[in-house]
């Protein structure tokens, strides 16, 4: 069986995101941000890959802001020690569903502020 990988079904799959700033630390949001850079979780191999052509390349074109791909994969743990250390790196990635839904329960994530785009 074949399965076309297309945006509508990328962003099905990714179907939670945490923003820039999204991790819950003063500290935390400082640490990982950088003027003009923005440091994403991608994924790796293939995926990874595909997420870079679709996302990054284009977001880089029309913004003139560098994504620095990080194709490690990021577990719910490493985020949670991330913020609870104050030592956040990353500042987009993408979660499931489930797990989004447990890491803001948990007081993690940050909700976006989308006044910040207008």
């Amino acid at each position: 069986m074949k399965y076309e990988i297309n945006r509508r079904r990328l962003l099905q799959a990714t179907s939670t995101a945490m923003a820039a700033g999204a991790l819950s630390s003063i500290a935390g949001r400082v640490a990982a941000q950088t003027p003009n850079q923005i440091n994403v979780v991608l994924g790796g191999g293939d995926w990874g890959k595909a997420n870079i052509e679709a996302y990054a390349k284009p977001f880089e074109a029309e913004t003139g802001i560098k994504v620095n791909p990080i194709t490690d994969d990021m577990g719910m743990g490493q985020v949670e020690l991330m913020v609870k250390s104050g030592n956040v790196t990353v500042d987009v990635g993408a979660l499931t569903q489930g797990s989004g839904l447990v890491a803001a329960k948990k007081g993690i994530l940050e909700e976006i502020g989308y006044s910040l785009f207008r």
